[in-house]
């Protein structure tokens, strides 16, 4: 679709989501879920959120830890790969909070499964 044809679209989808922008600017939020149940909306905009915000304050060494995390590479080979000590990604391992977000992610996925996720 040519971005001159996109840009003069209308209808309700269009107006909809212009609302939903407007809102997400106007918050302090990273995100903004629109779902049918109140407190599945709350519950799932606070939990991405929260998420958001603790990875939005990461270094480029915590999303590498946070990325290799789980994989098959010990913490010495990966600190080898970033030009850093074992001990140093033990430490950001303990204090960025990786654990913490991806139980907070495998929990948000568990939700969201058992979620009706129709807009409204």
């Amino acid at each position: 679709m040519e971005t001159k044809k996109f840009l003069n679209l209308e209808g309700p989808a269009l107006w909809k989501s212009n609302d939903l922008l407007d809102n997400l600017k106007k918050s302090t939020s990273f995100f903004l879920a629109d779902l049918q149940n109140d407190l599945k909306r709350i519950t799932v905009n606070t939990i991405l959120n929260l998420i958001l915000s603790i990875r939005n304050d990461w270094s480029e060494i915590e999303w590498a830890v946070y990325r290799h995390e789980g994989l098959d590479i010990k913490q010495k080979d990966l600190a080898e790969k970033l030009g850093v000590s074992q001990q140093y990604i033990s430490k950001i391992s303990n204090k960025s909070k990786l654990r913490l977000v991806r139980e907070a992610e495998k929990n948000l996925k568990q939700l969201l499964h058992g979620i009706d996720t129709t807009v409204h």
